[in-house]
């Protein structure tokens, strides 16, 4: 089961810093093609974003709202089950969780919070190959 970790004040239709989703579903059917959304359709919308998420089967781990203004939900996946935090106690939280299989690692990230950003933040992708003309990437392969 996939996990996500969110600030408990915008899980549930009462709360006031409730989220809502609108979810966008492809259509290959031409007729169905809008200047607006092109190949794109409204599947649903207004879909409270807590119930979204344990529907698409996610586990929901919540941390406080002090926790999350600390950047206790900005972490980093680094995908296989490894995670990186800066934030000790919400990392405590998530690996106690019994629906968390990962590896968590807490870093050192004051001089960057400081500055009003987070491990999530401050990443970016990295594609392995070349760009061509055409802009389009090519992968290489990692022997």
């Amino acid at each position: 089961k996939d996990v996500v970790v969110l600030a408990e004040d915008v899980i549930g239709e009462d709360k006031p810093l409730r989220r809502l989703v609108t979810e966008y579903k492809r259509t290959d059917n031409p007729e169905e093609w809008t200047e607006k959304l092109g190949r794109y359709k409204i599947a649903r919308e207004g879909v409270e974003f807590s119930r979204y998420l344990k529907e698409n089967g996610f586990h929901i781990i919540e941390l406080t709202r002090d926790e999350q203004l600390q950047y206790g939900c900005n972490v980093l996946n680094l995908g296989d089950g490894n995670v990186i935090s800066c934030h000790r106690e919400a990392s405590r939280k998530i690996i106690m969780d019994p629906h968390f299989k990962g590896r968590m690692q807490v870093v050192p990230f004051e001089s960057i919070t400081a500055m009003y950003g987070g491990l999530h933040c401050s990443s970016q992708v990295n594609i392995q190959g070349t760009f061509t003309q055409h802009s389009s990437w090519t992968r290489t392969s990692r022997a």
